[in-house]
């Protein structure tokens, strides 16, 4: 149950036989059984990432081991030999737990929102990253396909992000233009009050001295990387800028909007 109780029934008489409580789990969403064995084992997850492996003595379930993995556990799957147990969770991820040794092995990460925005680096084939429509920010390595650095933003939704090897900047439905570290996820500077009613797109030179931004309301915006100030407004659209791409000189601009 949702409030980390398992519940055991008589199947025969269809009465309730007991309720259980499992001690370090909040909420079990999912659990399964392991056939063929004596003392009723099963594993159970929780919305607090815990996989616990459990036994049932008539009275009590009794913890025989557990681990913990990124995000609340969704599903949980056991494999044929009983030695490994895949479990899904809530962050799109997918953790192979070895039942004997206990090691736990991530295979693969998703995100659990529609994507937005994704941006290879100019310079590399090897990162791009990618926002979603849930507030998340991930950096990919190519060579692996995992996440090198994640950033989450819960109370903001990033709308458009550009990657480099140096920077990586995304524009947010706050009007904010935040700039990260793209090995660490650390924030590194922003522009406050970019556009009003939200940021739609951007682009960063490729000499990466400014940025050219696009607003919900038809501005076009020039910005000074170093300085964070604004250099050029042009309003030519009247209404959202869905995008803004620069030539490879850094001379021109194009810009495409909703109007006709």
């Amino acid at each position: 149950t949702t409030s980390g109780d398992i519940a055991i029934f008589q199947v025969k008489r269809s009465v309730l036989f007991s309720m259980v409580n499992v001690s370090g789990i909040v909420g079990i969403p999912t659990s399964i059984t392991v056939p063929e064995t004596s003392d009723y084992q099963l594993y159970v997850g929780g919305a607090n990432g815990v996989v616990a492996h459990l036994s049932f003595d008539e009275k009590s379930f009794k913890s025989i081991s557990r681990v913990k993995v990124d995000g609340g556990v969704s599903s949980l799957s056991l494999s044929e030999d009983k030695s490994q147990v895949l479990a899904g969770s809530t962050t799109g991820s997918i953790t192979r737990i070895h039942t004997k040794s206990l090691k736990v092995q991530l295979v693969s990460q998703s995100h659990c929102a529609s994507i937005k925005s994704i941006s290879f680096s100019p310079e590399s084939s090897e990162h791009f990253c990618t926002a979603t429509n849930n507030g998340d920010i991930f950096v990919w390595n190519t060579n692996n396909y995992r996440i090198s650095a994640k950033i989450s933003e819960p109370r903001i939704r990033a709308t458009c992000v550009v990657l480099s090897e140096d920077v990586m900047v995304a524009g947010f439905n706050d009007g904010v233009i935040r700039a990260y570290d793209p090995e660490t996820g650390e924030k590194l500077w922003k522009i406050p009050n970019a556009h009003k009613d939200g940021v739609t797109t951007l682009v960063l030179s490729l000499n990466q001295k400014f940025i050219v931004s696009g607003g919900i309301r038809g501005e076009v915006r020039v910005w000074d990387v170093r300085t964070r100030q604004l250099v050029c407004h042009l309003k030519e659209h009247s209404t959202r800028v869905n995008k803004v791409c620069l030539y490879d000189s850094n001379k021109y601009v194009l810009s495409c909007s909703r109007d006709k």
